[in-house]
């Protein structure tokens, strides 16, 4: 049993760090390339990162220190893009990331507001990073119970924000201006005063006006869909994708279209007029962007670039790669209690105020490189 163990963790290593199994079996000393390749083959797959991933984070969720940084009703997504040098499943060119002739994926994940990592997928660069949005949040297997969604703008569409109200989430994009943002009136009969010209086209002059007759109309297919979405009967992806790539849409989209527009407007007028809230997506997007630093650090093998061809090696490797992360997440929680509870026994004061300030995704501590002993009891 405990040379499972340890190889069992060697593998989370070799996969998460991306140096595979032939390098850890150099870097350890007492495990084999064949016990690694036994373990990786019999034991490591996506059921059981998955189940073992969500372990991790509900332990971190009972502890009290989780608590101070969220209730777990809070979470963000965003993409981390990766290298790709071979003919590889999903990688695509794109100039911006990866130079002129280069190519890659996204690894697109979801933090919670206690810096737990709970979902994670790769997509193709070509596309747009809202298509997955609501994946992750449906098929969410922890404890977390994610209610507000935080994304950049890659993570907004009309048809994201009408599936994602519907669906009981509150989703909370970043904008970064605004004033490119169309906003629509319930009638043309209605005229605000202060805000007037903001529903006005600016070429045309035109009043934008949502059209809430359709939505009536197509308010019991609406309904019937968005069961179909929360009852896991479709996968969100695969029909967002199929609602902005079908030209002839039919009244049913363009009635979830309007929907849309609603609770964007909403969320426009609330996002100019409440700096809390605009803090608030910040906060939650920059401990976002400090995740994806420690995913960069701990991913150092093959100079950072997936070489993996076929999909389920490639999300086997990002999976332990994730599982790493709520690992040093998990570990950090705890140590970090036990050191506030010396401090607060020394008569040091500490609020929870101050340690809401205080981030478990530090990692200056952790040394990847190196010989690997794993002492297990």
């Amino acid at each position: 049993t405990t040379n499972l163990h340890k190889s069992l963790f060697a593998n989370f290593m070799a996969q998460g760090c991306n140096i595979g199994l032939v390098n850890m079996a150099d870097s350890t000393p007492d495990i084999t390339y064949q016990q690694l390749f036994h373990v990786s083959t019999w034991y490591i797959n996506d059921d059981t990162l998955r189940k073992a991933m969500a372990e991790i984070i509900n332990f971190q969720h009972r502890l009290p220190l989780a608590s101070v940084w969220g209730d777990g009703t809070k979470s963000t997504s965003d993409g981390m893009r990766l290298n790709v040098p071979v003919n590889a499943f999903g990688a695509t060119f794109h100039p911006k990331y990866f130079g002129k002739y280069g190519r890659g994926v996204t690894r697109y994940s979801f933090l919670s507001d206690q810096f737990s990592e709970f979902y994670i997928i790769i997509i193709p660069n070509n596309l747009r990073e809202s298509t997955f949005v609501l994946d992750g949040l449906l098929n969410n297997e922890t404890d977390l119970n994610p209610q507000q969604h935080f994304t950049d703008e890659h993570g907004y569409t009309e048809n994201v924000f009408a599936l994602a109200s519907l669906l009981g989430f509150r989703f909370c994009p970043r904008f970064k201006d605004w004033g490119d943002k169309k906003i629509y009136k319930l009638s043309d009969d209605i005229v605000y005063s202060n805000i007037e010209p903001l529903f006005h086209e600016a070429k045309t002059n035109r009043v934008r006006v949502i059209n809430t007759s359709l939505i009536i109309e197509q308010w019991d297919n609406i309904v019937r869909l968005v069961a179909s979405l929360k009852n896991r009967k479709v996968t969100a992806s695969l029909l967002i994708q199929k609602m902005s790539t079908v030209s002839l849409a039919g009244r049913l989209i363009k009635a979830i279209q309007e929907v849309g527009r609603l609770f964007q407007t909403l969320y426009i007028l609330e996002y100019i007029d409440n700096p809390q809230l605009r803090g608030e997506v910040r906060l939650h997007l920059t401990r976002h962007e400090s995740k994806n630093t420690l995913a960069r650090y701990l991913f150092f093998g093959e100079e950072g670039e997936l070489r993996r061809r076929d999909y389920d090696s490639q999300m086997e490797r990002i999976s332990c790669l994730s599982l790493l992360i709520n690992c040093i997440v998990t570990w950090n929680t705890h140590y970090l209690s036990l050191a506030i509870e010396q401090l607060l026994k020394e008569g040091h004061k500490i609020t929870d105020e101050l340690m809401a300030h205080i981030s478990p995704l530090m990692h200056v501590h952790i040394n990847p490189y190196g010989v690997y002993y794993f002492n297990i009891p």
